[in-house]
């Protein structure tokens, strides 16, 4: 995309999800995989992930990996174990 030609001229821009809830105005340059929310540059998270494939009995692993884009609060989600004591019942 030419980026010498304003956003607005451009046609519909997504902004990031999370910048709009403290009142900035960001473009986002990404949607993420997992809740579908514009993303900008600042609350991106670009990773990679293994390409499987069902191959004779089990899985194969492609050798590139894939690239795996989220939004920080996702990328933190599923990047977390959680270290909280289970809840008891009863």
């Amino acid at each position: 995309m030419n980026d010498t030609v304003p956003s607005e001229e451009r046609g519909i821009v997504m902004k990031c999800y999370d910048c709009t809830q403290i009142g900035r105005d960001e473009d986002a340059v990404a949607v993420c995989r997992h809740c579908g929310s514009g993303v900008c540059a600042q609350h991106l998270r670009v990773g990679d992930e293994d390409v499987r494939r069902i191959a004779g009995m089990g899985p194969s692993y492609e050798p590139r990996k894939a690239r795996h884009m989220t939004y920080v609060q996702c990328y933190e989600a599923e990047s977390s174990v959680s270290t909280a004591p289970l809840a008891s019942v009863g």
